[in-house]
């Protein structure tokens, strides 16, 4: 007796299990259980506030810093050509035309306009106040422009490594990915109130069309173009399917799809989008939206040359004895592209892209940041570290300034002491007579390759011995620099800005850039 009890129990297990196995001859209740709750974690979110990563400054905030400090210690003609001439206390809104213009100054105009202005405000810019750049005495300046330069330098090819956002991923806010979600679920804008199954299906779709065209996932006129109509075709099972609540048991029974004599009720598509429940606010990352995608993916079953979405025996037409379901055409051939072609897919990996590319440059940005913050506070020490050698009595040369590695073309010539060295090392020897001795110079067309970032003439001060008409030790070979009939320089006493102003030596008869100097322009 006990063992024929026992085995009629088995029978009955064996005969369940038969009924609620995927794929086997009839389908049970809430078999598409597992697909439902994968697509309600999208369309939970449509209507919901989204949060996501701030867009980053198009620059880091150091780096502006820096372009102060730099101009703070710059040679006044430089920071001269910025002012408006014609209005005290306005700056010039583009570069002027009344003196050539470097390749780059209009790329780099604002931001150097912006260090100017900083500048001239001294105390009253919190950076310069900050950093107790306001009152630099001329000497210091002197020893501070070769490091300052070589900072500015170092700092702007990190912020040129910064790459410009993908179009599109600057403007992104929560608002429009709210209104992406709400497109993908509901096929509009905000989310709706009520369904509308046009929108869902598309605008044409009508009572002549079959269960099995409506459920075809993809772009068309007739299809099921969004989450809505997807829930729709796993969840509503059709008329006396002999399958009920395919999605779960906490459908209401008895809702049905009408089979070729009607659309799918707009009630009934809301009832099972109402079990997904509604989110009040998410927070969204390019990961967390491609998990969503990569989950749904996940549950596509091939057969034949489709891709299947819910239960499947034989065919996707709502009945327990052929499938529950929707399809994808020609999934097999590629399945990547037939998937990203699903019109939400799109719109939604798009917003990843978007995410992802805002949150790759605003961790290059803060870790770009970082080290700008480190470049500042050497900039603060390198006063002091001056200051201090200057009051200890040590000789300084502005190629000796602490902190530094800038090197000028004339500190690498005037270490040559013999004729054949000199020559061999492309500098020049100016004497016909001595072959050894400190007559080893630049060349005349020499160039600097220093980074002029936010201090122009400051950075070809730097190697003015080896361009400019510094480089000229005697008054006649002053006086014969000219170009066209037009004197270059002048033997002369200087201007109150410059060094030795007292000292009658070769210095520039005009205000003329050297326009050889490298002003590359930052990724803004």
């Amino acid at each position: 007796m006990l063992n024929d009890s026992i085995c009629k129990v088995f029978i009955v297990v064996l005969a369940a299990t038969a009924v609620t196995r995927p794929g086997s001859a009839a389908l049970a209740a809430a078999m598409n259980k597992r697909e439902f709750h994968t697509i309600c974690e999208i369309a939970r979110l449509a209507g919901a506030t989204i949060n996501i990563l701030e867009e980053p400054p198009a620059l880091p905030p150091s780096y502006s810093k820096l372009l102060k400090l730099n101009m703070t210690v710059a040679p006044e003609a430089w920071r001269q050509i910025f002012r408006d001439q014609q209005a005290k206390g306005k700056y010039l809104d583009a570069p002027p035309t009344t003196i050539p213009n470097g390749p780059d100054w209009k790329e780099s105009w604002s931001l150097w306009k912006a260090a100017a202005e900083a500048a001239d405000k001294g105390t009253d810019d919190p950076d310069i106040k900050e950093a107790n750049f306001a009152d630099v005495p001329e000497r210091t300046k002197q020893f501070l422009r070769a490091p300052l330069t070589n900072i500015a330098r170092k700092a702007q090819q990190l912020v040129a490594s910064i790459t410009k956002p993908i179009e599109g991923s600057k403007e992104l806010t929560g608002t429009a990915i709210q209104a992406a979600i709400s497109e993908a679920v509901y096929g509009e804008a905000p989310k709706p109130g009520s369904i509308t199954v046009a929108k869902i299906f598309g605008a044409t779709a009508s009572t002549s069309d079959t269960r099995a065209t409506l459920c075809t996932i993809g772009p068309g006129a007739k299809q099921a173009k969004t989450l809505a109509a997807l829930l729709a075709c796993m969840c509503i099972e059709k008329q006396n399917a002999g399958v009920a609540q395919a999605c779960t048991h906490a459908q209401p029974t008895g809702e049905t799809w009408q089979g070729a004599s009607a659309l799918p009720n707009a009630a009934h598509i809301k009832n099972v989008l109402d079990l997904c429940g509604y989110a009040k606010t998410a927070t969204l990352t390019a990961d967390s939206i491609a998990a969503k995608l990569e989950n749904i993916k996940k549950l596509i079953q091939v057969k034949s040359t489709s891709g299947i979405i819910g239960e499947y025996i034989s065919a996707c037409s709502g009945a327990a004895a052929a499938g529950v379901c929707a399809t994808i055409a020609n999934y097999n051939s590629d399945n990547t592209a037939a998937f990203e072609a699903i019109p939400w897919v799109t719109s939604l990996r798009s917003l990843e892209n978007k995410l992802r590319d805002r949150e790759t440059r605003k961790a290059k940005m803060e870790t770009i940041e970082k080290e700008l913050d480190t470049e500042v506070e050497q900039a603060w020490r390198l006063r002091q570290q001056i200051e201090a050698a200057i009051a200890s009595g040590k000789q300084l040369t502005d190629t000796q300034a602490p902190a530094t590695d800038f090197k000028s073309e004339t500190e690498d010539c005037n270490k040559h002491t013999t004729n054949e060295t000199c020559i061999t090392n492309k500098c020049k020897w100016n004497s016909t007579i001595a072959k050894t001795g400190k007559h080893c110079k630049p060349k005349p067309e020499s160039e600097t390759t220093a980074t002029a970032t936010g201090t122009g003439e400051a950075a070809k001060e730097g190697a003015a011995a080896s361009s400019g008409c510094a480089r000229h030790q005697n008054q006649p070979d002053c006086e014969n620099d000219k170009k066209d009939d037009k004197k270059n320089c002048a033997w002369k006493k200087g201007k109150d800005s410059e060094d030795d102003k007292d000292t009658e030596k070769c210095r520039n008869d005009s205000f003329n850039v050297n326009f050889k100097i490298s002003l590359v322009t930052p990724a803004t």
